[in-house]
């Protein structure tokens, strides 16, 4: 797994993209908070919109990836993240990438680029995108079975170890990350150690 060339691109893609950007905020969720209700438009890829919910969803790991077809990483990470959904297709884990792209430009996309989560785009205004606090594209939030936040990643950060530990109940062990500032002018992400994923 490519690690480095990874974070390098999520460091730098607000210079090298200006219309997309990695989460910048330093208000991003804690392991152990209650995930935000979605705020879904509609399901590109997956279950039908009503479905989508906590409610429906209860009981499962959701991994939640803010996604942008012009989000080099993301895309990037789209054969990890296949495999990750396929190695998890039996177990009770349920994958959702968020997108504010054109629908008709997704569609386009998932033609050549076929992915195995659903997909939905995101409400009006970015909406679960503001919920969860994130600004821009490019991080994974891992909610437990009883809809706990159980930590915030990078796409290529996150392992099958790691969904493991969360089915069975116990803190994701995910390296934790550092953000800059949203008033920033290059956002800054940093590994810092492994997050315990405890509530504080």
């Amino acid at each position: 797994m490519k690690i480095w060339p990874w974070l390098a691109w999520s460091v730098c893609a607000c210079g090298l993209l200006p219309a997309v950007s990695v989460a910048q905020t330093t208000n991003a969720p804690k392991a152990g908070e209650i995930a935000p209700p979605f705020q879904l438009a509609k399901i590109i890829e997956g279950p039908a919109l009503k479905d989508v919910s906590w409610q429906s969803l209860k009981g499962k790991v959701v991994v939640l990836e803010f996604w942008n077809i012009q989000c080099v990483p993301c895309i990037e990470a789209i054969p990890h993240l296949n495999e990750m959904v396929d190695h998890f297709k039996e177990k009770p884990v349920a994958f959702l990438l968020v997108s504010d792209d054109p629908e008709d430009r997704l569609r386009v996309f998932l033609k050549q680029h076929p992915i195995h989560t659903w997909l939905a785009l995101d409400g009006p205004d970015n909406a679960t995108e503001r919920a969860f606090r994130l600004h821009g594209y490019g991080l994974v939030v891992v909610i437990d079975a009883e809809g706990k936040v159980a930590g915030v990643t990078l796409p290529a950060f996150l392992k099958t170890e790691h969904l493991d530990r969360v089915l069975a109940g116990q803190p994701a062990g995910l390296p934790a990350l550092n953000f800059a500032p949203a008033a920033s002018a290059a956002p800054v992400v940093n590994l810092t150690g492994i997050s315990s994923g405890e509530s504080k």
